[in-house]
């Protein structure tokens, strides 16, 4: 955690930007019924009856110094795709960066494992050389 907060107090460098990334599940809802009609300036009101229409997987790249933020929604939440959105990241968001500070949680698919499923082992390997 430490390591965390010394990160965050790096001075803003425009040529290494600090990124924070975070993924998360979300449920896809609809409502079973029309929000119930209320007086103009009422809060609007709704039945709490929903029905399920799916899932999608949200992901977040945020660089709060730059006032700047990228989110994407994918079908599913596995390691390729997790490496697929670091890879347009690094090469569409950053493509001028020789360093990108990446911030992220401790997620076991947060790895270089899932570069070398992704990517062919030429593309991969030059993840971990910076």
């Amino acid at each position: 955690m430490e390591e965390i907060l010394d990160t965050y107090k790096l001075p803003y460098k425009e040529e290494v930007p600090g990124v924070c990334m975070d993924e998360k599940p979300y449920q896809l809802l609809d409502q079973v019924q029309k929000p119930f009609q209320v007086k103009h300036g009422s809060i609007r009101k709704e039945e709490a009856e929903y029905k399920r229409k799916g899932t999608c997987s949200i992901a977040v790249f945020v660089q709060p110094r730059a006032n700047y933020r990228h989110i994407s929604v994918r079908k599913n939440r596995t390691m390729v795709d997790w490496a697929k959105e670091i890879e347009y990241s690094f090469t569409v968001i950053y493509p001028d960066k020789k360093k990108v500070i990446l911030v992220m949680d401790n997620l076991n698919t947060h790895t270089y494992v899932p570069f070398y499923k992704a990517f062919p082992p030429e593309k991969a390997g030059n993840w971990q050389n910076g």
